[in-house]
């Protein structure tokens, strides 16, 4: 996963367990096993 800043373009990678986590289970609550996924956040320095 990654966070883009919008205003530079630079980009931050970044792993968070508990969001790992939650994408298994939304897939095998729905019936699937994840094999795989693409997740990218947008935003603005504060």
């Amino acid at each position: 996963e990654h966070l883009v800043d919008i205003d530079s373009g630079e980009i931050h990678e970044f792993f968070h367990a508990e969001l790992e986590a939650l994408k298994e289970k939304i897939a095998h609550d729905m019936g699937f096993d994840l094999v795989g996924h693409r997740l990218e956040l947008f935003g603005r320095k504060l």
